[in-house]
């Protein structure tokens, strides 16, 4: 798979919002399935302690999503809307996510409840079996992490992964989900996002 990644600087956050572009070559339709598929979620994502839509609010779904961090960080959770609409004719399927109001659901103790979180994917057919998945994704955890960390990630840890993936068949069909929900969405947006409190030394 091809995957770029751009950031911008929000002055009024003192964060950054990021964007990333994945082409690969999957079909569409699963593709899509496999993404906003919240059960099947659990059957691989080891850091999703918990994941579950727990109602409604006019038309959207409400999602609650436990994070697991590794010690000595505290672990995470979000509490969102999700709206999903999909185009079969034009080969658009979209799937927004924004943070749910205060009150939504209880606080669980010991874990930070992320209350600024801004998702949007478009996933493109670009062919019978070619995908664009273009993510825009920004949230403020409320927290730092050791920078050097992000520099493995970016530069390592992350494209392995991705190139791992290959060799790996989806259960449910043709596309391997790992992949799509790690990389358009959550790993590589949320561990850069994550480093914004510490002062990047080259500018």
């Amino acid at each position: 798979p091809e995957l770029k990644v751009w950031r911008v600087y929000l002055q009024e956050k003192r964060l950054y919002m990021y964007k990333s572009l994945a082409k690969m070559e999957y079909p569409a339709e699963p593709y899509y399935d496999c993404f906003q598929d919240i059960e099947y979620r659990k059957d691989w994502d080891k850091h999703a302690k918990a994941i579950e839509i727990f109602g409604t609010n006019e038309g959207n779904e409400m999602v609650y999503w436990h994070v697991a961090l590794p010690f000595p960080m505290s672990d995470r959770d979000y509490v969102y809307y999700r709206l999903c609409h999909v185009d079969k004719e034009k080969g658009k399927y979209v799937i927004c996510s924004r943070a749910a109001e205060a009150g939504q659901k209880d606080d669980v103790a010991k874990v930070v409840r992320v209350t600024d979180y801004v998702s949007n994917v478009v996933i493109t057919a670009t062919g019978e079996s070619s995908v664009e998945v273009l993510c825009t994704y920004f949230d403020d955890p409320k927290g730092s992490i050791p920078s050097m960390l992000v520099n493995f990630a970016a530069t390592q840890a992350f494209p392995k992964m991705l190139d791992s993936f290959k060799h790996f068949d989806d259960p449910k069909g043709s596309i391997p989900s790992m992949l799509v929900n790690f990389a358009a969405t959550q790993a590589f947006p949320k561990m850069l996002d994550s480093f914004k409190h510490f002062d990047d030394p080259k500018g």
